[in-house]
């Protein structure tokens, strides 16, 4: 099946949802920073459907699809392999409602002759890229970034869009799993007890002294974490782009590669996992500013940002 999943700070005011039976696309039209934005996650059958073509493009709005088509649009650039192959019949009924819809293969469009895959087979060996991003037209020129690393991996696209969301700085509770870090926060906390503890004017000052000496010690560590993180995984997707260039002779290094892409994407989603119950969890069924956190949330949810007038024009 497919889903979309939205960021609970995102301003996103659903419009109408529409999801096939089989699970193979949800679409979902909403009002995002005042715009109207149609959002597509698709599972493109393998068999011809041109059903599920004309279900997706019905929408006015801009339109953002992606997913697996499970067929390339353009067999000479989308594919390893030298052999010539004609295009499906759903590759040409993608094609032309691209053209009709106003709408553009998005990486393609900023990438004219680059080759890249998304798809390694363990049986065929023919690489290919059928995990694509659809984007209508009219808001392609905000695209500033759109990148695939491998299937069944997450497809990225940058949009630009205003917002005003403020950061609030959380501990990550995954460092208390590195010996290297507790042994420093020890070390840290001891050192400034015997340098400040003498002349520390009461003791809440002297722990509200403390806890600002390690917040700046820990977000500085794990800005160190994150970007030694970050260079791991910029290298990997680097070595993995080298390695699957037209090379079926490289598919067991392009395989392992792969493999530790998706172990940093699960350590990703494992601390997103952990906020999130920080958040609702942590403090139980006690009042505090969980709560008030929740109930100023649910105060926004209720404000109107725009009126429909009986034109149907927003105001």
């Amino acid at each position: 099946g497919v889903a979309i999943l939205v960021n609970r700070n995102l301003p996103f005011h659903a419009k109408q949802i529409k999801a096939n039976p089989k699970g193979r696309n949800i679409i979902g039209t909403a009002q995002i920073y005042s715009e109207n934005i149609t959002i597509a996650s698709v599972y493109v059958p393998t068999i011809d459907d041109l059903q599920f073509v004309q279900n997706t493009a019905q929408f006015p709005d801009s339109l953002i699809i992606g997913g697996d088509n499970n067929c390339t649009l353009d067999t000479d650039l989308d594919r390893s392999s030298n052999k010539p192959a004609t295009p499906t019949r759903m590759a040409k009924i993608l094609r032309d409602a691209l053209e009709e819809n106003g709408m553009s293969e998005i990486w393609r469009h900023m990438h004219q002759t680059r080759i890249e895959f998304s798809l390694y087979p363990h049986v065929h060996w023919s690489f290919s890229r059928i995990n694509l991003l659809l984007v209508s037209k009219k808001i392609s020129y905000r695209i500033e970034k759109n990148y695939c690393i491998t299937d069944h991996l997450p497809i990225f696209l940058d949009l630009k869009t205003p917002t005003n969301q403020s950061y609030r700085w959380r501990f990550d509770s995954t460092l208390l799993n590195r010996q290297e870090f507790k042994d420093m926060i020890s070390k840290s906390i001891l050192e400034f007890l015997e340098i400040n503890m003498p002349t520390a004017p009461s003791p809440e000052c002297l722990w509200d002294s403390l806890k600002a000496s390690l917040r700046g010690l820990i977000i500085s560590y794990s800005s160190k974490i994150k970007r030694q993180a970050q260079k791991e995984y910029t290298e990997l997707e680097h070595e993995l782009k080298k390695a699957k260039k037209n090379n079926t002779d490289l598919h067991n290094t392009v395989v392992n590669l792969q493999q530790k892409l998706k172990n940093q994407s699960v350590t990703k989603a494992e601390k997103a996992i952990l906020r999130i119950k920080a958040t609702y969890y942590a403090q139980g069924n006690r009042a505090g500013k969980v709560l008030a956190w929740q109930l100023e949330r649910e105060n926004v949810s209720r404000l109107i940002p725009t009126i429909s007038t009986q034109s149907g024009t927003l105001t």
